[in-house]
């Protein structure tokens, strides 16, 4: 859909069930109009180097965008930043990326550092406060050394290092959903508790030019995909977004069980549970060989899920496996207290521990599904206007249109792996695309006003991508939406109508 200098186009679609009718401006095709949510609006140039992060790896520009923090102030009568600024906020980005941590704790993480060391890797401070978050040895945070690496104190503020103990902001139950302020302080302990507050517009602004890719991180109503209902059970209260998508995909797929969480389990204080970091599933004929296979079932589905879900590990049983030792399989399990018993040793329920915030999985789809990529209520708005032809686009258009309010979820149409064009102004800062591999299917998401996943992120049917958005050359919110068969170009002979690909294929297994 590749549009040349945009005149005047009608674009009919239903918001709320009252009609609209939009004109499109005359816009060209390098306008990035500026735009809601604090969607970054900048665009590395041609000539960007790669962003190592701190693993040795990585893919995100950092040559102009260097230049470009530098253009930024923390607030009037400050000066702009400096290289060191620069590159020390370059540094927690690394680390937030490496973590998989949202660009909600990129801006909290700046705004933090902002306040302690206006992001100046100082030798000293307050008391024995050191570095980029002014951490003191005294407390616990670490060695001196420690503390001035600006991986290692990054790593600690986020809760992730192993030479603290101290309690980070992704320890902090639903703290995506708290005010900024409320969440630095839980973790700095400042005696100056609202002081973070007044760096969260620069913040927001770094965290943007530098984690543009980085997923947008949970709200009140995005923790959990709303395809997954509340079960009613007593065990949600007090979970953390993965162990309430665990529980709710688990009830979805399998019917509904007994669970146990926060309030059921709250002897050992050391324990995933007290954190709200677990969820246990009981299995009621756990004696019978029936039992014994269905929680079988429950396990190995987590076990092959676990990156999507945000599990670190899974015991079953009398058998442990985890994450960070996959490899090995499952392995012999007992109980750290040496005792053992049908519930120590897990035979009559599946235990399943989580990292707390990073599962995308949506809990109401199945890996060979196709679904729409707007909500039911939008899916009558298609424009249906692939291969429409006129002045607006170089030959004709390549998608489909569906009109939805901006800020409507935007979902994979199948499973597959992200990938996301910021070169394609037409598309706005983003074309996301779902791949499924060389020569084979791939579906395109243009005009997105926010975009929720990464590079290389696996995808399943029916979670969440994006929200609808009236970015680049476009006029008034709407999903531009491409199928092509042979993951081709834009224009090549693999581009099929996405109207009738959706009709012939949503809903059942491709």
């Amino acid at each position: 859909m590749k549009k040349l200098l945009l005149i005047a186009m009608p674009i009919f679609m239903i918001v709320g069930g009252i009609p609209l009718f939009a004109i499109l401006a005359i816009i060209t095709l390098s306008s990035q109009a500026a735009a809601d949510c604090h969607a970054p609006t900048h665009q590395a140039g041609s000539g960007t180097t790669t962003m190592v992060s701190a693993s040795g790896t990585g893919s995100t520009p950092t040559g102009d965008l260097q230049k470009q923090l530098m253009q930024l102030r923390f607030a009037k009568g400050y000066p702009t930043l400096t290289a060191e600024q620069a590159t020390n906020a370059i540094a927690i980005a690394r680390v937030t990326r490496d973590l998989g941590v949202s660009r909600r704790g990129l801006q909290i993480a700046i705004a933090t550092s902002i306040q302690e060391s206006k992001l100046v890797n100082v030798a000293g401070g307050d008391r024995d406060s050191i570095g980029l978050f002014q951490q003191r040895p005294s407390t616990g945070w670490g060695t001196p050394a420690q503390i001035r690496d600006p991986v290692l104190a990054t790593k600690a503020f986020y809760g992730r290092a192993d030479h603290t103990n101290n309690t980070g902001l992704l320890d902090i139950d639903g703290w995506e959903k708290l005010p900024l302020t409320q969440a630095a302080q839980q973790v700095q302990r400042s005696g100056f508790p609202n002081a973070y507050a007044q760096w969260e517009p620069v913040a927001t602004d770094i965290a943007d030019l530098l984690g543009g890719d980085l997923p947008a991180g949970a709200t009140s109503s995005e923790c959990v995909p709303t395809s997954c209902p509340d079960t009613g059970a007593a065990a949600e209260k007090g979970l953390t977004p993965d162990a309430l998508l665990v529980l709710r995909s688990i009830d979805a797929r399998f019917g509904s069980h007994t669970y146990h969480g926060v309030g059921e389990r709250p002897a050992n204080v050391d324990s995933d549970h007290a954190t709200g970091r677990a969820v246990d599933i009981m299995i009621d004929d756990w004696q019978q060989s029936t039992g014994v296979e269905h929680g079988t079932q429950i396990a190995e589905w987590v076990r092959a899920n676990a990156e999507d879900l945000g599990v670190t590990y899974v015991i079953w049983r009398a058998k442990i496996w985890s994450v960070a030792r996959n490899s090995e399989g499952w392995r012999a399990y007992t109980h750290p207290s040496g005792q053992s018993n049908p519930t120590l040793a897990h035979m009559d329920h599946v235990h399943v521990s989580v990292v707390g915030t990073s599962g995308t999985l949506d809990c109401g789809a199945t890996s060979g599904e196709v679904v729409y990529p707007v909500p039911a209520t939008y899916i009558g708005n298609d424009a249906r206007n692939w291969h429409a032809t006129g002045s607006h686009w170089n030959t004709w258009h390549t998608g489909t249109d569906f009109g939805a309010p901006c800020g409507t979820a935007v979902y994979a149409a199948h499973a597959g792996t992200i990938e996301i064009d910021t070169t394609q102004g037409w598309a706005g800062p983003w074309l996301v695309k779902v791949t499924t591999g060389g020569n084979s299917l791939a579906t395109w998401y243009a005009h997105m006003q926010r975009v929720e996943v990464s590079r290389g992120q696996k995808v399943r049917p029916g979670q969440k991508i994006g929200q609808v958005g009236d970015r680049g050359n476009s006029a008034g919110c709407h999903l531009h939406f491409e199928v092509h068969l042979k993951n081709g170009s834009i224009y090549g002979p693999d581009n099929t109508n996405p109207s009738t690909w959706l009709a012939q294929n949503a809903g059942r297994d491709k």
